[in-house]
């Protein structure tokens, strides 16, 4: 009976430090996330599953400009890095349906934005592409948005090694109490013969 006795005492120091630092880390744990929900910040998700807690300030033809939330700096991140964006609303933003191969031998702003065919004649066909935008205001303009899906195509059509774009398709949608968006689809063509490349015709 001594025994046991003297076991219990032996052994009630110990499960009561255990105690003591479980509700120290449960305790430390919620603080951090009423820390970390207190916040008010958009969630910027990019592609492979990293997400950055920042303030987004805007979304330009080819960056995201933001702030993080403990410094006054503004940084700039690649359009195409990032996939969508939760703002602090809760509204949920698309900015980039997929991601986008960066291709070192091709710089796309080389690529050419043509509308009549005798533009790509002589030159080989590539693949169909498309691309929509929709405005981050209802007052962004027509010739804004175009200019940011055309953006769009040349990337697509530089990763394919593509230097022209034939525009056989565009779209501008105004409707009244919408926010306006624009959709383009054109041809990507090659001064050369692209071996293994599938039409998506």
């Amino acid at each position: 009976m001594k025994k046991a006795i003297v076991l219990i005492l032996m052994f009630s120091p110990l499960c009561l430090i255990a105690q003591t630092n479980n509700s120290q880390a449960d305790t430390l744990n919620k603080e951090t996330n009423e820390i970390h929900n207190n916040i008010k910040c958009d969630t910027l998700y990019l592609f492979g599953g990293e997400k950055l807690y920042v303030d987004v300030k805007k979304i330009s033809f080819d960056s995201i400009i933001y702030r993080e939330t403990h410094n006054n700096k503004r940084q700039a991140l690649k359009k195409d890095k990032g996939h969508k964006i939760k703002h602090s609303w809760g509204e949920l933003e698309y900015i980039t349906d997929s991601p986008v191969q960066e291709n070192e031998s091709f710089d796309w702003r080389k690529v050419k934005i043509v509308g009549n065919e005798i533009n790509v004649k002589n030159k080989y066909r590539v693949e169909k592409l498309e691309a929509s935008v929709k405005g981050n205001s209802y007052l962004e303009s027509p010739k804004v948005l175009v200019k940011k899906a055309q953006v769009i195509l040349r990337k697509r059509a530089a990763n394919l090694n593509a230097k022209y774009i034939l525009i056989v398709n565009k779209t501008v949608s105004m409707a009244f109490g919408e926010i306006p968006s624009a959709s383009l689809t054109g041809i990507a063509y090659a001064d050369n013969k692209i071996e293994n490349q599938k039409d998506s015709w």
